[in-house]
């Protein structure tokens, strides 16, 4: 493992920040809030940029989407679907030395440049970090649902004190997607180093895939480097959830396909171990049993497509071994 970076050469007078969206045919009122909080940030104009990368929308946001107001505003356009392939795009072209990875929900509290690039500069140590996520939702949110909002990026219920850890399993200091800030060449680092293998950019490469743990790998990529992430509580963001992400049906397809993706990393980077097929049969149908009676039975569905989602990481794990996870 290579050894820790030494502060006083990661350290710089001046940091520039490039904001980053990825966005697919997003909601158009939803994103027109992301560029309004954007635009009310008391970092000046010229301190950061902003790269709104249009992800094959169908139509494209240049006709509709106006930074025009940003003197370093661009849209780009990535015509291969998945937000691996965006992120790359807006990797290659940002000049900030540090990157904000905003999604076309996130709405940044009017300080949260400021904060990010202030942090960026007086802890060399941190590579990637976030803030606290709260939920702004389209309806009443049902008492059922509540336990799974963490899957939403939500963390509000997280203490209100700073958090740092090189730790894999820290789970409470691990950051949102909402929000990241990562240094540009830890994140251009880990992109390079997906090249031609296929677990890396697996996760969030498949278009409309609800599975985005390329942000966690992201973060344990840093962690590996001898860098450290954090949970800053002044970094404030506003998820903005639509009342369809809300239902059993979203959420069961949510939870499969994260549980899937999140065991793969989790498995690559030793925190977690495959299992053999039948075994896992077994210990999902023993999981699904306890859980009976439910407390609802769309929880208790939710509860086992994540299940499956983590049977089917362990299956395919065991059908490619062209890279065991000790090579990462």
């Amino acid at each position: 493992m290579p050894s820790p970076p030494n502060p006083s050469l990661e350290r710089r007078r001046t940091l520039v920040i490039t904001v980053l969206i990825c966005t697919r045919n997003p909601r158009a009122e939803y994103l027109a809030r992301v560029l309004s909080a954007l635009r009310q940030q008391d970092l000046a104009l010229s301190d950061w940029e902003l790269l709104v990368i249009d992800n094959r929308s169908d139509s494209p946001l240049g006709a509709s989407c106006n930074v025009g107001w940003h003197p370093q505003g661009r849209i780009l356009r990535e015509e291969t679907p998945g937000k691996s392939h965006a992120l790359l795009l807006g990797l290659r072209e940002a000049q900030g030395e540090a990157v904000v990875i905003v999604d076309d929900d996130n709405v940044l509290a009017p300080d949260y440049l400021a904060g990010a690039r202030r942090i960026m500069d007086q802890r060399p140590e941190v590579a990637v970090c976030g803030g606290r996520v709260s939920g702004e939702f389209e309806g009443t949110v049902p008492s059922w649902v509540k336990p799974y909002l963490i899957y939403l990026a939500i963390n509000d219920f997280r203490p209100e004190t700073t958090m740092v850890s090189r730790a894999k399993n820290a789970w409470q200091v691990l950051p949102a997607g909402a929000g990241m800030v990562i240094r540009t060449g830890v994140a251009r680092a880990y992109f390079d180093r997906c090249k031609g293998v296929r677990w890396c950019l697996g996760p969030g490469a498949g278009g409309q895939t609800l599975a985005r743990s390329e942000d966690t790998d992201m973060v344990y990529h840093a962690l590996d480097q001898g860098y450290a992430m954090a949970h800053f509580p002044e970094l404030r963001v506003t998820h903005l959830i639509p009342k369809e992400r809300l239902t059993c049906r979203y959420l069961a397809r949510l939870r499969r396909q994260g549980g899937r993706s999140e065991e793969i990393v989790q498995c690559l980077h030793g925190l977690h171990r495959p299992q053999p097929w039948r075994a896992a049969l077994r210990w999902m149908v023993r999981r699904a049993l306890r859980r009976l009676p439910p407390r609802d039975w769309r929880a208790w569905w939710v509860d086992l497509n994540a299940d499956i989602g983590r049977i089917c990481a362990w299956r395919d794990l065991a059908r490619d071994t062209s890279e065991p996870p000790t090579t990462r």
